[in-house]
């Protein structure tokens, strides 16, 4: 064949497929292209990757999308930081992963986005089917060692949803995520609240108990109050608010009613099953409780308490002392948190109370109480 007719016959190419459906050639063939370059910073790919320098962000995207997802790179090394290559392929065979290296790649640019579980620590915390989820300062404590021994799944504790990655950094998914994943019953969730200024007093103080114990000085009801004086309406603003997360799920709880004859409320929205109540209230719960957690036995003692701290002169003078101006205190108790937890009349016996100094026995009392005496 001439060089001619070479030019202006048909070209015939022999082809095969030898790509597996689960690897793409490009990352702009991958489902989660979109994800992964909106999670895409260059200074990190290049930390991953020491053989690549680009000058900046767009030709290290370039790079990413045409070649990096070719060559199989990582685009972010905190993302496996925790990552279990023996772990992953046991745990997902069907996707046949011929390495750990293909292992590493697969969780990288696929795994990560469908929630797939890297390693067993991430697996013990997406298994647990009991949070105890608290602001702090309501009984929480009491309740984990009540029930400590006697429950066969997992438990987690924690004041924040930001806990997990603080309590758990082998933990790959948020709260979020973990909420949100199937179960095949809902998640058991105990939650409370307090009456906000008993309770920014308490954080209060035991904070400052705690920094006094680590710096070895004294606690001092002037420290105290200096204290309250700076941080006071900031904390009362957290607590007020600490609802807000709505347990990652949607649960609005001010959409519902609070029982306050009870102290507590049942409420449940197909993800969580939300066991709500006030600490006020905590010695008289222990039956609705132990039934909510399906434990006959459930026993609730006293733990964590000021008396056992050493610091219960200075608490009990400022209970006796502190006083708060009336327009503040009316304000903070208009709040959604204190309408939705307290009555009308024990909002008003809580204002009475906190707008004029106490004796010693009547600062120890719970004035919502005497409402349903």
């Amino acid at each position: 064949m001439s060089g001619s007719e070479q030019a202006d016959g048909p070209i015939e190419v022999r082809m095969s497929r030898k790509t597996r459906p689960e690897v793409y050639p490009t990352l702009l063939q991958n489902p989660n292209a979109e994800r992964v370059l909106a999670d895409f910073h260059w200074h990190e790919y290049m930390r991953a990757n020491h053989d690549l320098d680009f000058p900046d962000a767009q030709h290290a995207r370039w790079h990413l999308e045409y070649d990096g997802h070719r060559e199989k790179r990582l685009f972010d090394l905190d993302r496996v930081q925790h990552f279990d290559q023996v772990y992953y392929r046991a745990r997902y065979p069907e996707h046949r992963p011929e390495s750990d290296a293909e292992a590493q790649m697969h969780y990288s640019y696929i795994g990560y986005y469908e929630a797939r579980i890297p390693n067993a620590d991430t697996e013990w915390v997406c298994s647990t089917d009991l949070y105890i989820v608290q602001h702090g300062k309501v009984g929480s404590y009491a309740i984990v060692v009540a029930h400590e021994g006697r429950h066969e799944g997992g438990v987690l504790h924690m004041h924040w949803p930001t806990d997990i990655p603080l309590n758990y950094p082998a933990c790959a998914l948020t709260n979020a995520r973990i909420v949100a994943r199937p179960r095949v019953r809902s998640l058991k969730v105990v939650s409370a609240c307090r009456e906000v200024l008993s309770r920014v007093i308490s954080g209060a103080r035991q904070y400052l108990d705690t920094v006094a114990r680590n710096d070895g000085f004294e606690l001092a009801l002037e420290r105290l109050i200096a204290y309250l004086e700076d941080a006071f309406l900031h904390d009362c603003d957290v607590v007020t608010s600490w609802f807000d997360h709505r347990f990652n799920c949607g649960l609005d709880i001010y959409a519902h009613r609070f029982d306050h004859e009870r102290g507590d409320v049942h409420l449940r929205n197909g993800v969580i099953d939300l066991f709500l109540y006030r600490q006020e209230d905590l010695g008289r719960i222990e039956r609705p409780l132990a039934e909510f957690l399906g434990l006959p036995d459930f026993r609730l003692g006293r733990h964590n308490t000021a008396e056992s701290k050493g610091y219960q002169e200075v608490y009990h003078e400022l209970m006796t002392r502190f006083v708060v101006p009336w327009p503040i205190i009316e304000k903070l108790y208009a709040a959604p948190h204190m309408r939705f937890f307290y009555t009308e009349d024990e909002r008003a016996r809580l204002l009475e109370h906190w707008t004029r100094p106490r004796d010693a026995h009547v600062s120890r009392a719970s004035p919502c109480r005497e409402s349903r005496q």
